[in-house]
């Protein structure tokens, strides 16, 4: 599958917002890294490696109340500003999946 790097810059006027860039590797398309790779213009990198269960019993722990982790790592990039505010976004409406 063909791979791209990215470099993202939104001009967002929210102070809230910590970081403006991100560069990331994706598919054409893709709004968010497949390879779970990203670096941000505050200085936070983040890498981590996705793992399969197969444990079918904690399927039964999922709740339906949460966003997708794409939106959750979307979020995370744009209001942290550091790796300590970054896991403390990204771990907010976690529906128990993607917690690697």
């Amino acid at each position: 599958m063909l791979r791209i790097v990215k470099n993202i810059s939104l001009n967002l006027k929210n102070p809230l917002i910590r970081s403006k860039r991100s560069i990331f590797t994706s598919r054409p398309g893709d709004l968010n890294s497949k390879d779970d790779f990203w670096l941000l213009d505050n200085g936070v990198s983040i890498m981590e490696t996705s793992l399969s269960t197969y444990n079918s019993t904690l399927f039964q722990k999922i709740r339906q109340a949460s966003l997708p982790v794409w939106i959750r790592i979307l979020l995370a990039n744009r209001l942290s500003s550091s790796f300590e505010e970054w896991r403390t976004y990204f771990s907010l409406n976690n529906g128990g999946t993607h917690n690697n």
